[in-house]
């Protein structure tokens, strides 16, 4: 359970990264690769269309501030 746990945290992880690496935030492409994201979180933990958007989302965002400061070269 837990080996399982960490494959699935490790998967969500890099696609939050992948949507900050790869959109601009607004885009239509940061739509489509959240979109997969949302799908999973909804299969996976059973969540409803809105929190898996929201969950999406955030997950997202924080990848995406975490990305732009290793860029920057902060921590």
């Amino acid at each position: 359970m837990q080996n399982n746990r960490k494959k699935w945290m490790r998967r969500w992880a890099e696609a939050a990264l992948d949507v900050a690496r790869y959109t601009r935030k607004g885009s239509n492409l940061e739509g489509l690769f959240v979109g997969g994201l949302v799908a999973d979180l909804e299969a996976t933990l059973g969540l409803g269309p809105e929190m898996a958007l929201e969950f999406g989302y955030a997950l997202s965002n924080m990848a995406r501030s975490q990305y732009d400061a290793w860029v920057r070269g902060e921590r």
